[in-house]
């Protein structure tokens, strides 16, 4: 993995306390991704750039309290990256929801968010409608 570039992504200046969340969830989704397909493995080596920088993006584009729904199965992008800065701003009123049908997801996601203290984020196991 890259060295990161936590204090600074995309020209927004982030607290050291945020900077250490970054880095904590950076070293959790490697260990998770391990074992579960969380993003493309080629992916994995360009973490800061390519999911982390690029869910501060969103956030940027997007930065007050709102309400979040993720279909699919991918590995908590914008999600958690989200809700740190959010935690950062102390701003209520924000919640994502991640819908997936992988379980071993769910469970992955679940414990990163335990870990981060994020209670803003929800998560729901349910197969989506044929």
């Amino acid at each position: 993995m890259t060295a990161s570039p936590s204090r600074d992504l995309n020209g927004l200046r982030v607290s050291r306390e945020t900077s250490e969340k970054f880095e904590h969830f950076a070293t959790l989704f490697q260990k998770w991704a391990k074992s579960i397909n969380l993003v493309a493995p080629s992916t994995l080596s360009d973490l800061w750039q390519r999911h982390i920088a690029d869910s501060v993006q969103i956030f940027q584009l997007f930065p007050g309290p709102k309400r979040w729904v993720d279909l699919g199965s991918g590995g908590g992008f914008p999600g958690i990256i989200t809700a740190i800065l959010l935690a950062e701003l102390g701003t209520d009123g924000f919640t994502w929801s991640k819908v997936t049908t992988r379980r071993r997801l769910f469970f992955a996601l679940h414990c990163m968010r335990r870990e981060h203290a994020a209670p803003c984020i929800r998560f729901a196991s349910r197969r989506r409608p044929k």
